[in-house]
């Protein structure tokens, strides 16, 4: 009988078998510091022309201004890009006394924390009108609509209705002043497929 400071060895299919989820907890944890990797690595791309192409991240302060300052941001969301062009380009709707709502309940910017735009957010003018609606899945677009002082329909963007030939010709529509529907279709593009925008 071996005593207690007697070397023990073990058979190979023993010490196999104990590192056998060891070495499946590591490939595991490499796998996903690659996806992750891979995931990241795929935002914030150019063309070769030196344009935005792809999926961006974007930041925005208080108001939904853009702005380059991460630790400064209120708020986060995602753009896509064709060639330069913005697929789903966001004006500035705040000002000062303008109220941000989401889901029904008043919204605070806390610079440095940027939260990313999830569900339905409605700005108010200081007066209590309504002036947009905008409702952001995980931080990408889904619709997006303005008033007129009125509260009358102005325009929309239906992220997830088609109106081109592919799936990312979302449909676009405008109103005159008293709602009627003046234009529906997809959104302008040039001839290489760059959104035709303002943003």
């Amino acid at each position: 009988m071996p005593s207690i400071l007697s070397p023990v060895t073990f058979s190979s299919s023993l010490t196999f078998k104990y590192m056998k989820p060891k070495i499946t907890l590591i490939f595991l944890s490499l796998f996903a510091a690659f996806v992750l990797h891979a995931q990241t690595d795929t935002l914030n791309q150019y063309d070769v022309n030196g344009e935005k192409h792809g999926t961006w991240v974007v930041y925005l302060d208080a108001n939904w201004t853009k702005i380059t300052d991460s630790a400064v941001a209120c708020y986060t969301r995602y753009a896509v890009y064709i060639h330069g062009g913005n697929l789903y380009p966001m004006a500035r709707w705040g000002k000062k006394g303008y109220t941000l709502k989401r889901n029904g309940e008043v919204v605070t910017c806390v610079p440095g924390k940027a939260v990313m735009l999830d569900g339905e957010y409605k700005w108010y003018n200081a007066k209590g009108h309504l002036l947009s609606t905008h409702i952001l899945k995980n931080g990408i677009y889904t619709y997006y609509e303005y008033y007129t002082s009125s509260g009358t329909v102005r325009g929309k963007f239906a992220y997830t209705e088609q109106c081109g030939e592919t799936p990312l010709d979302y449909c676009l529509y405008i109103y005159d002043k008293k709602g009627n529907l003046k234009v529906k279709g997809p959104i302008p593009r040039d001839s290489t497929g760059k959104p035709i925008n303002k943003e």
